[in-house]
């Protein structure tokens, strides 16, 4: 009888603890997008670098769990159906200290982008989740089969988002075409694909720029920029990133700090790609450092390099990696050819026109309105969405386009120009425009704009050019944004319209 008792208080003593753990996770969980600018130690900070080494345990646990429940009813799996609620508590516990170190990685500024948003905001539905699956599954075996169907909806929802949450963790530790990069060149086997003479291939994009942009490109994009720095144009690498050092500078190797990043031991702490990535190999590093010597030069062709310089030796010796790069270089001007094609035919239908941005690289475009233009509304607008990465360049003068679109403008992650000439905006919703990263050029003359509302272009992070011509604001405002942002050109002038 007394052994009876102390397993029944050893039992609610269990269950106490459990309930405490739950609504302990839970508020945490729960309070972590509230505390986003918290500065935390140092302390704090080395424990989010635990966050990649402890992440597999959750995913392993509930995967688990959702295996046993699809299995439970054959004779072999029976057994593990008693294991449920141990696997759901521990991958609770695990799931938990797996957000907390991803937040903290988070916090520390090292990644940023609307990719690692999206890894954060997954991981912490999936916490919650997982926390709630196993609230349900302990109710139901305790109280009521009641509990079931919130179990199986809970269980299901925080599977499908732990596949989205690896999916986008994938692509920022891998590259967003981690899953997709082959797809292309096995279906290219069945097209007829025309290539470049190896004379014409160009020294920067045919053979520097595939090489980084499988090397580095994972780490230092739009979505995902390590460092606050960009190595996805010429331009980009020039300017260098937190640091303050340039990451390119033309025939001196030792003030490039890109090429001194990737030219370190293994073992150094700064060495680029990290530890676990696939370092550049010898002839990789030959040639950016040659290239470099050399002057850097971004239009040169392998035809005018002269074979007897030391540049010329080592595109000699890649001579066979640059025919396979260059082949991936035409796979990507055929998919850029079907997507020109399902733009202008999107472009038709709306009464726009789509076309390449010829001062961008890739698979960026260009919007402009018809003449004389046609009605074009938010809602039309909205319907270019599943392309709003591919537009480089929007303008949109005359158009029906007011403050509710610049919601869906500011999606458009890629966008440098923007022209909202005679609109019917008045700056409200100029906020959801400053988290265009590559915003530069931004033309809101002839709108109802004013001072309170235009303050808002100091937050903007790269914005050049902003033209404010019959507008309703003062000189008082051009003061104060050239005081904040001296970087920043406010001009008085109707500007371009494209």
């Amino acid at each position: 009888m007394e052994k009876t008792r102390l397993l029944t208080g050893r039992k609610k003593k269990i269950v106490r603890l459990f309930i405490i753990l739950f609504a302990l996770s839970l508020m945490i969980l729960s309070i972590l997008p509230l505390i986003k600018t918290w500065e935390f130690p140092a302390l704090f900070l080395l424990l989010g670098r635990f966050h990649p080494l402890i992440l597999h345990f959750p995913i392993v646990l509930i995967i688990a769990v959702f295996g046993i429940e699809l299995l439970k009813n054959f004779d072999r799996f029976k057994p593990m159906a008693s294991a449920r609620l141990v696997l759901l508590i521990m991958a609770s516990i695990s799931s938990t200290i797996t957000t907390i170190a991803g937040f903290l990685l988070f916090a520390s500024g090292d990644y940023s982008g609307e990719l690692i948003n999206n890894h954060f905001w997954g991981g912490l539905i999936t916490g919650i989740g997982i926390l709630l699956a196993t609230l349900f599954f302990y109710l139901r075996q305790r109280f009521s089969i009641q509990y079931q169907l919130p179990y199986f909806i809970t269980l299901a929802i925080c599977n499908i988002s732990l596949a989205y949450t690896s999916h986008m963790g994938g692509m920022a530790t891998h590259g967003q075409d981690f899953l997709t990069e082959y797809i292309p060149e096995v279906m290219s086997s069945f097209k007829l694909i025309e290539q470049k003479s190896p004379e014409e291939m160009l020294i920067y994009s045919d053979m520097v720029a595939p090489i980084l942009e499988a090397k580095c490109l994972s780490c230092h994009n739009e979505n995902k920029s390590k460092g606050d720095f960009l190595m996805t144009s010429y331009e980009q690498l020039l300017s260098g990133g937190k640091s303050e050092k340039a990451g390119l500078t033309p025939g001196d190797v030792e003030k490039s700090e890109l090429f001194q990043r990737i030219n370190l031991p293994a073992d150094h702490d700064d060495r680029m790609p990290p530890a676990g990535k696939t370092p550049l190999n010898d002839n990789e590093l030959a040639l950016i450092k040659s290239w470099i010597s050399s002057g850097a030069p971004e239009k040169t062709k392998l035809g005018e390099i002269e074979s007897e310089t030391e540049l010329g030796k080592v595109v000699q010796q890649n001579m066979d990696e640059v025919v396979r790069l260059n082949r991936q270089l035409a796979i990507r001007k055929m998919e850029k050819e079907e997507l020109k094609k399902e733009l202008q035919e999107l472009g038709k239908k709306l009464d726009i026109f789509i076309e390449e941005d010829p001062d961008e690289e890739g698979n960026l475009f260009a919007i402009s309105m018809n003449f004389p233009p046609a009605p074009f509304t938010n809602e039309q607008f909205q319907k270019l969405s599943p392309y709003f990465d591919n537009f480089s360049k929007a303008s949109l003068v005359s158009s029906d386009i007011d403050d509710n679109g610049l919601y869906y403008i500011g999606k458009m992650t890629n966008l440098k120009k923007l022209y909202l000439q005679k609109t019917g905006i008045n700056g409200s919703g100029l906020i959801h425009l400053k988290k265009l990263k590559s915003l530069q050029i931004l033309n809101l003359s002839h709108t109802n704009v004013d001072d309170a509302q235009a303050l808002t272009l100091i937050q903007f992070p790269s914005l050049k050019k902003v033209y404010l011509f019959d507008t309703n604001n003062s000189k008082n405002l051009v003061e104060a944004i050239n005081k904040h942002q001296p970087d920043m050109d406010v001009i008085l002038e109707e500007g371009p319209f494209y």
